[in-house]
């Protein structure tokens, strides 16, 4: 996926003990933004559309970017 190989360049890298709303998180086909207290906000699939809620660790973490 185009938009999980960028972001996983792009920005600033964080570490998971620093991670804050607003930062990028990267899976593997799949980016996320973290919105805090763990949580994520993103276009989870064509039928449930766009959630919040999931914790960050729904998924492998490959990166995770703040963009500056």
């Amino acid at each position: 996926d185009i938009v999980a190989g960028l972001s996983a360049e792009e920005g600033q890298p964080v570490s998971y003990q620093n991670i804050q709303a607003g930062d990028v998180i990267v899976y593997p086909g799949h980016v996320a933004i973290c919105v805090g207290n763990g949580t994520i906000v993103e276009a989870q699939s064509t039928r449930a559309g766009i959630t919040e809620g999931r914790s960050v660790n729904c998924h492998t973490i490959l990166a995770i970017r703040r963009l500056v």
